[in-house]
């Protein structure tokens, strides 16, 4: 989580697509602490994996996040194609 926020400090992307499993903590905190920088409020979101029933009421809100919770071969190109094809 650290080297993702370290390296969205340097960038701007349209996109992130994350596990929910980070090395070093959850993509929902992530998600949380890129929201709280103004320059990241309106990037959207794409994560991999399950998330607690907690997490899931967390991200609800938020209608620039999108979660896939199979993890099969196909689930991240299902999930891009999902999920670009609501923008």
């Amino acid at each position: 989580m650290a080297r993702a926020l370290s390296l969205l400090g340097k960038v701007r992307p349209d996109l992130v697509l994350a596990d929910v499993e980070l090395s070093d903590g959850r993509a929902p905190a992530l998600i949380r602490a890129m929201r709280a920088v103004a320059a990241l409020e309106q990037v959207q979101v794409a994560m991999l994996g399950a998330v607690t029933a907690e997490e899931h009421r967390d991200l609800a809100c938020d209608s620039l996040v999108h979660v896939r919770e199979v993890a099969d071969d196909g689930a991240i190109g299902a999930l891009l194609e999902e999920f670009l094809g609501r923008t």
